[in-house]
């Protein structure tokens, strides 16, 4: 990149660098959201509850988290929300992290903090330090090993390309996409080290290879061979099509690319995982390009964001909204070639943009916030006897969810999309009342068979009755066949006991 400031030997970067993370921290719990992410989280504090539990596909993240719920214990704090605080230290710990390495990169006070700060409130950062995922922890390791690398591109030492490495292997741990630095890092540190000699700048970069591979090889088959696959998704080991059935990295990624359609699903993933949760950073840095001694290393960051949007499209099939999870080590090189390409002048600038995109494009469109009225009193119903809860959609799910991760919920969107998808020979089926009357009453029996009362919730009626033409019908039919009845008023929410 271009040629660096004089180093100020002065100590404050490392006071900089712990205040940043402390106001980083602040912020991200304290600007918390409310409304949640995915769907994940829900088996991450389920998982955490279970013993020798292990990730399939990250299993770094699950033993630091109980370590961080360990210490958090005379706070008193729930799974959920320590698993909230969790997130919120990686990710401060990745603005740190940028802060010192930026600083190492052009011993520019003004460059590392406004890099850090566009780090901070980039609109992907900011969504995953304030919510449970995998992606707030693994950044802040990420973050480490790009600072080590930096280290080893500055001074060639052999133990700064151990200490990449190391970071890289433990970040692939956190989270498989963690692989994707291993040749980013690599190629970066050989080019930038290449004046002190080829081979040198070769060996640093094997060095930095063989400690990744070390790492998390030997971390990956520790974990699973003391560890085990959660309940929840070993009994998927013997089903190739399944999902869920790949349990490591790369049969996962191979599972989901055998359904990839380029031409259709790169242009939204484009937009939904890469243009949008990082603005305007994700425009801004390949202006890059117009400055000389910058272009070579633009040219290498677009390839990087070509391999990284290929994975991406694989994993979300331009369906998923993951708000741009899988490009998160982007974000460094992006705010680096932004400041760079842009005069001085205009970086507090760019740093208010940045603020203004985290708060514009933060959280999933459409996703409210958990109805934990509702969740309460479904887990007091629940705990009086065992009872599956047929709700509306998220608001209704993330309640009861965040309330008591076990309960056993069926959402109205997922089973009236699993309805249309078995009748794949129709393009345009819509159920009549008789099949919607079969269909609740299929569900109404699956129910009893295991023993479980079957509650329907009002909202998940209101919410069939506004999108399925034929549920108006069907539902006085569906009462009458089985004899609902109104759940009474202290129940705490209004809906409909099928026994």
């Amino acid at each position: 990149m271009a040629e660096r400031a004089p180093m100020d030997r002065s100590g404050w970067v490392a006071g900089e660098s712990l205040l940043l993370a402390g106001l980083s921290f602040v912020a991200y719990v304290l600007l918390r959201q409310e409304a949640l992410h995915g769907t994940d989280w829900r088996w991450l504090v389920l998982w955490l509850d279970e013993p020798g539990a292990v990730h399939p596909q990250h299993p770094g993240y699950l033993p630091i988290a109980r370590a961080v719920r360990w210490l958090l214990q005379p706070l008193g704090l729930d799974v959920y929300t320590a698993l909230c605080v969790y997130s919120a230290l990686g990710a401060s710990l990745a603005v740190a992290a940028v802060h010192q390495a930026s600083y190492a990169l052009q011993g520019d006070r003004a460059f590392a903090r406004a890099a850090a700060l566009l780090v901070l409130w980039v609109p992907a950062l900011f969504h995953f330090g304030t919510v449970v995922e995998l992606h707030g922890p693994f950044a802040g390791v990420m973050a480490m090993a790009v600072l080590c690398a930096v280290f080893q591109a500055r001074s060639g030492s052999p133990a700064t390309a151990v200490c990449a490495g190391a970071f890289s292997g433990v970040a692939a741990l956190m989270h498989a996409t963690g692989q994707l630095l291993v040749p980013a890092i690599g190629l970066s540190v050989w080019w930038a080290a290449r004046a002190r000699g080829f081979w040198r700048g070769l060996n640093g970069a094997l060095l930095f290879v063989a400690t990744h591979a070390l790492v998390f090889g030997g971390a990956f088959l520790a974990m699973r061979l003391l560890g085990h696959l959660p309940a929840s998704v070993a009994g998927f080991a013997g089903v190739p099509d399944d999902p869920a059935a790949p349990n490591n990295p790369l049969a996962y990624l191979a599972r989901w690319w055998r359904d990839v359609d380029l031409v259709a699903q790169v242009a939204p993933t484009v937009l939904v995982e890469w243009l949008v949760p990082y603005a305007p950073l994700s425009v801004l840095a390949f202006l890059a390009f117009r400055v000389r001694a910058l272009r070579v290393w633009a040219a290498g960051f677009a390839v990087a964001v070509a391999v990284y949007l290929l994975v991406t499209v694989a994993l979300v099939h331009a369906v998923t909204d993951e708000r741009g999870a899988y490009l998160l080590p982007l974000a460094v090189p992006a705010a680096w070639l932004s400041l760079l390409a842009l005069p001085r002048r205009l970086w507090p600038w760019l740093v208010l943009l940045t603020i203004g995109c985290g708060f514009a494009f933060r959280g999933e469109p459409g996703r409210l916030p958990p109805d934990r009225v509702f969740g309460r009193a479904a887990d007091r119903l629940a705990k009086v006897h065992r009872t599956t809860f047929f709700v509306a959609d998220f608001p209704e799910m993330d309640g009861a969810f965040v309330e008591n991760a076990s309960l056993d919920l069926l959402v109205a969107r997922k089973e009236y999309d699993e309805l249309r998808a078995t009748q794949r020979q129709t393009v345009a089926f819509e159920p009549s009342p008789e099949q919607v009357v079969a269909w609740l009453s299929l569900l109404a029996l699956q129910q009893r068979q295991k023993g479980a009362e079957f509650v329907i919730t009002a909202r998940a009626v209101q919410w069939l009755e506004e999108r399925v033409p034929a549920f108006a019908a069907a539902w006085p039919r569906f009462v009458q066949q089985v004899q609902a009845t109104l759940l009474p008023v202290d129940a705490g929410f209004a809906g409909y006991l099928v026994r």
